[in-house]
């Protein structure tokens, strides 16, 4: 059945004559083509606010409508291909964002000079790991790793030291009891991750002090750092006016740094509004996840799914994107880049809900060497775009 009932221009629930037609082909057992977006969803705000259609296959024209990236009707669309037909390119100012795509991220993906040493293919240092919280750090130093960082020094409560060398001997220990040491290394670092497991308490609030007083390179704040920057510890907007910044919140860590933003109609406006106010770059987890800077279009992941809903993934992402800052990416493309990494990993694991953040981490290099157009396997030209339904 080719579903073209509503257009991409309707505006809420079907009236009734619509709505009795998507009841009846949602009872049919015959498979479902929609027509650049499932009639009932909202083309701009994927919001459903009547009878909507289920999806097999959902083909646009030209790009895909911003409603079939964003929940809810992002889980009605099925698969999505996107073809072109000969329309005239989207200008900048017409565009809304742009999709995170196999070809674009692995354009971005760093390279290395075949004459070059670890200490010039990225140093990182990763702050975090309160006493009992070790696991983050670890989660985060190892996605730091299979993302390709050449040097990575966590640091950590001098009571974790032996649960971090014995879970990744690979990195460089420093006891956070040790203000020198991580000085100078935070200065020597080509980025730093802070937040995974920081912990609130004041030794916490000491510790990003004493890592974000050591020079401007990139810096990304995660978790804890969020916390204490939604207590007032520290100036979001201020350290973006020093450095380059990428945090990676949840939308519960959002409402808390931005409550008077997240009344906005949506969760584009929120991350888009808060990085303009901070001179920051956002990479708003969720479904999907986006990233956004000021001026700039956001960038929609499409390879996340639910099977990534788990603790410690965000740890492990963060090591990910943080390795990729180090590397020389900008922290917009180190955060849509980060994205497309972990959720393509994820995808080829093939665990399902038994997913584990080391799982995606130890698949992460197997996504680096993908050679083969991942574009679509429809034999095709035209086709631009194609994406999985929604898992």
């Amino acid at each position: 059945i080719a579903d073209g009932i509503l257009g991409t221009g309707a505006r809420g629930a079907p009236r009734q004559r619509e709505a009795a037609a998507i009841r009846l082909i949602n009872a049919s057992d015959t498979p479902v083509v929609s027509l650049d977006i499932p009639s009932g969803a909202d083309a701009t705000s994927g919001a459903i606010p009547g009878e909507v259609i289920k999806a097999e296959l959902t083909i646009s024209f030209g790009a895909p409508k911003t409603g079939t990236l964003l929940h809810p009707a992002r889980g009605y669309v099925g698969r999505h291909v996107t073809l072109e037909i000969g329309l005239p390119p989207l200008s900048e100012s017409d565009a809304i964002g742009r999709i995170v795509t196999p070809q674009w991220a692995r354009g971005q993906l760093p390279v290395r000079e075949t004459d070059t040493h670890k200490n010039r293919v990225g140093r990182l240092l990763i702050v975090g790991g309160a006493m009992g919280m070790a696991g983050a750090g670890i989660l985060s130093a190892r996605g730091a790793f299979h993302a390709g960082a050449g040097f990575v020094q966590v640091c950590t409560s001098a009571a974790n030291r032996d649960l971090v060398q014995a879970a990744i001997p690979e990195a460089i220990f420093i006891p956070a009891e040790d203000r020198e040491a991580l000085q100078e290394a935070a200065a020597q670092a080509d980025a730093l991750v802070v937040g995974p497991g920081l912990g609130t308490g004041l030794e916490s609030e000491i510790m990003l002090a004493e890592a974000l007083g050591q020079g401007s390179q990139p810096v990304l704040l995660d978790a804890d750092a969020l916390n204490l920057a939604a207590q007032g510890s520290i100036s979001l907007s201020q350290i973006g006016s020093m450095r380059p910044v990428l945090i990676t919140p949840h939308y519960g860590e959002m409402t808390r740094l931005a409550p008077e933003l997240v009344s906005a109609d949506s969760r584009l406006d929120v991350a888009r509004a808060f990085a303009s106010e901070c001179s920051i770059s956002v990479l708003l987890k969720g479904a999907p996840s986006i990233v956004t800077s000021p001026a700039q279009p956001i960038l929609f992941d499409t390879q996340g799914s639910s099977d990534l809903a788990v603790a410690g993934m965000g740890d492990m992402l963060s090591g990910v994107c943080g390795a990729l800052m180090a590397q020389g990416l900008e922290p917009t493309v180190a955060g849509a880049v980060g994205l497309y990494l972990s959720g393509r990993a994820a995808r080829i694991c093939e665990r399902g809900a038994g997913l584990m953040p080391s799982d995606v981490s130890e698949r992460i290099p197997d996504v680096l060497k993908e050679k083969t157009d991942l574009r679509s396997n429809l034999p095709f030209p035209f086709v631009v775009f194609d994406a999985e339904a929604d898992q």
